[in-house]
């Protein structure tokens, strides 16, 4: 970007301007004189390509603009954007680029402001002498020429204003990296699904496998008891049956009580 002033004067005003500093801030003086029908004095910062000539900017993911500023004596002042309106201005004619605007008062003991660069106002006579409907508030930043500090009909007549801007700062979010993510959790949240349907299957299956490899030495020794307990009754059946074969009242009711079987 490069600094610029500018004035009334080449609209038969007498108001003046003059930068002191545009490095480590962006400092200027101006005085209005209510001579020229609309006076002002402004400064801008005018973007420009690599070779220096007039630029566009695209602002897009930027929704707002602060800055610190100090000004001697309290003045009310202008914030704009100079954009170049499709279908309305005319490439390398800046006045017929559209300037929406954003009041703020600062002091000498300092300010910090924040606006709204979707909510930047543009003045009638700009929609009258272009044929546009007012209701037609809506802007694109994606073709910005300028950043423009301004004085107002409130800023103090026929007195020296001085005026410094520390910190510009363009706030916003890059939203690729939103995109990203959202499309990084739609790939992930299915995949850890499946893993974690597989890892919890396994495990699953690992509690079985435990589980029967524990209980394989407690049927064991069921089956053991129930086959030496059925040996024994057997044992004790036809050792009875050996030995009272001669009894004539030998039946399974004397055999039933007399072993308990």
């Amino acid at each position: 970007w490069r600094s610029e002033a500018s004035s009334d004067i080449p609209f038969n005003g007498r108001s003046t301007v003059r930068m002191t500093d545009d490095a480590a801030t962006l400092s200027f003086e101006f005085k209005v004189v209510k001579a020229a029908y609309y006076p002002f004095s402004k400064v801008e910062l005018a973007f420009r390509d690599r070779a220096g000539k007039p630029a566009f900017v695209d602002l897009s993911r930027y929704s707002a603009v602060a800055f610190d500023v100090k000004c001697t004596p309290a003045n009310t002042l202008a914030f704009g954007l100079v954009m170049f309106e499709d279908q309305v201005s005319v490439l390398g004619k800046p006045d017929t680029y559209r300037l929406p605007y954003a009041y703020f008062f600062c002091n000498e003991n300092g300010e910090h402001i924040e606006l709204d660069l979707a909510h930047l106002r543009t003045d009638q006579w700009w929609y009258d002498t272009y044929k546009l409907n007012l209701s037609h508030q809506d802007y694109r930043l994606d073709k910005i020429a300028k950043l423009s500090f301004g004085s107002t009909f409130q800023s103090p007549s026929d007195t020296v204003s001085k005026v410094q801007v520390r910190q510009l700062t363009l706030l916003g979010r890059d939203m690729r990296y939103l995109y990203l993510f959202a499309v990084f959790m739609l790939i992930a949240w299915p995949a850890y699904g499946v893993w974690f349907f597989r890892r919890h299957t396994q495990a699953l299956l690992g509690e079985v496998k435990d589980k029967m490899r524990r209980d394989i030495p407690l049927v064991a020794y069921q089956q053991l008891s129930q086959d030496m307990h059925r040996d024994k009754e057997q044992s004790a059946i036809l050792r009875f049956m050996a030995t009272e074969y001669v009894n004539p009242e030998l039946d399974v009711e004397t055999m039933v009580n007399r072993l308990g079987i």
